[in-house]
């Protein structure tokens, strides 16, 4: 499995795997782009996608605080693909998601995040 940053021919892809992931809180790519993309703190690098044999199966949304206090980095948006082992691929990422705050200077790691997902 390989993790990397957003781009944005990922875009419909990641609300096509949170809606499959996530039947009781469908978004919309309006929804989608509302909540993460127009986020204040959203930096691309900051959306990291895990992909198997170049299909998206997982993502995970890791912003920090672009300005003020930004030792906290945030886990939101985790979203692993039902039809794969969600417990090892979300493992993976989960790690992926630590290293990259970790290695962003961040002190601690929080879930407590707007907009709540």
């Amino acid at each position: 499995m390989n993790i990397r940053p957003f781009t944005n021919k990922d875009a419909e892809k990641i609300v096509c795997l949170w809606n499959r992931a996530h039947p009781q809180y469908p978004l919309t790519k309006e929804q989608m782009a509302k909540k993460l993309f127009l986020d204040s703190n959203f930096l691309p690098e900051n959306l990291l996608i895990a992909e198997e044999n170049q299909e998206i199966v997982a993502f995970a949304y890791v912003p920090h605080h672009l300005s003020g206090d930004n030792a906290t980095g945030y886990i939101s948006y985790f979203s692993v693909n039902p039809k794969k082992d969600v417990a090892a691929v979300g493992a993976l990422l989960l790690g992926a998601c630590e290293k990259h705050q970790r290695d962003g200077g961040r002190k601690a790691i929080s879930t407590a995040y707007a907009p709540l997902y």
